[in-house]
């Protein structure tokens, strides 16, 4: 007994709800901000969509500006020193090597 109460109250509420989503279904059909919303809803998504592969491309192309920067900042000495074809500049004091 208790099974075929369980039964009919599922087959009750299904039938409660098909006709409730129906009802919304129709009204959203017949009703202009329905469609609105559908469509601004459509266009934000678009718009997070290129919004987030741009921050994604970005993000790759700054990480490897950062990268090529560090590379080039390890290769100067830590002491100031820098030379070039034979000339050793020291602190505003030039060496020619010879």
């Amino acid at each position: 007994m208790h099974r075929l109460a369980a039964f009919l109250s599922l087959v009750t509420l299904e039938r409660v709800m098909r006709k409730m989503f129906s009802n919304v279904g129709r009204k959203l059909l017949r009703n202009e901000s329905g469609a609105a919303l559908l469509e601004y809803s459509v266009l934000l998504g678009v718009i997070l969509v290129v919004a987030i592969g741009s921050m994604i491309f970005a993000g790759e192309w700054v990480s490897q500006r950062w990268a090529e920067l560090q590379g080039q900042l390890e290769t100067v000495p830590a002491n100031g020193t820098t030379t070039t074809g034979g000339t050793t500049t020291t602190g505003g004091t030039t060496t020619t090597g010879g």
